[in-house]
């Protein structure tokens, strides 16, 4: 089954309704120059992105059809990198919901369960054995993802998405993505 792709401009509004629900100001910097692109096409053009597994490039080449003026990908680049971690949870969260009305869902008959760690090419010392042995290693991060599995409509849903520290425990993000509770079958399946 294929991840829902939902089109540009529904992407838009939802993020549209979600600044104006979360009342999110524009953030203006007090140096420098004002901000080209507003925060609303930001967070549209990185749910796109995700949506569609897009390439930085295939995303500007993408928005240059749907929008007159594209921001450029090391723009694009820049702002994505300057997104809160509490901001992008808390919008996914609202994507959900409203996935969830649109097509009307009650509770979810499968869940599951995925983290999986990245590693990136920054090295740091690690001392091992009490501080006598010292190991080179790579910095890394742990990645937790809840889908939601939806037979009657053909759908998976991405229910919560969490990073968390080097090695960490899949189960222990997992618990906290799901800690507000996810209806299963009508019942709650975890609640903290």
């Amino acid at each position: 089954m294929k991840m829902e792709r939902i089109p540009f401009e529904e992407i838009r509004k939802i993020v549209k309704k979600f600044l104006k629900d979360k009342k999110t100001e524009e953030t203006k910097k007090k140096r420098g120059r004002p901000k080209k692109y507003s925060d609303e096409l930001i967070y549209t053009s990185l749910l796109f992105m995700l949506s569609r597994g897009l390439s930085f490039r295939d995303l500007r080449s993408e928005l240059k059809e749907k929008i007159k003026k594209a921001p450029h990908i090391s723009n694009l680049h820049y702002r994505f990198k300057k997104i809160d971690e509490k901001i992008m949870e808390e919008l996914l969260e609202y994507v959900r919901k409203e996935v969830e009305k649109r097509y009307k869902i009650k509770g979810y008959k499968y869940i599951v369960v995925d983290g999986t760690g990245f590693g990136y090419n920054t090295k740091y010392n690690q001392r091992i054995k009490r501080g006598k042995e010292i190991r080179q290693i790579k910095s890394h991060i742990r990645v937790g993802v809840i889908i939601g599995v939806r037979k009657d409509i053909k759908k998976n849903i991405v229910m919560g998405v969490k990073a968390g520290k080097a090695y960490e425990s899949e189960v222990k993000i997992a618990k906290e993505i799901i800690g507000g509770g996810i209806k299963l079958n009508g019942e709650y399946f975890y609640r903290g």
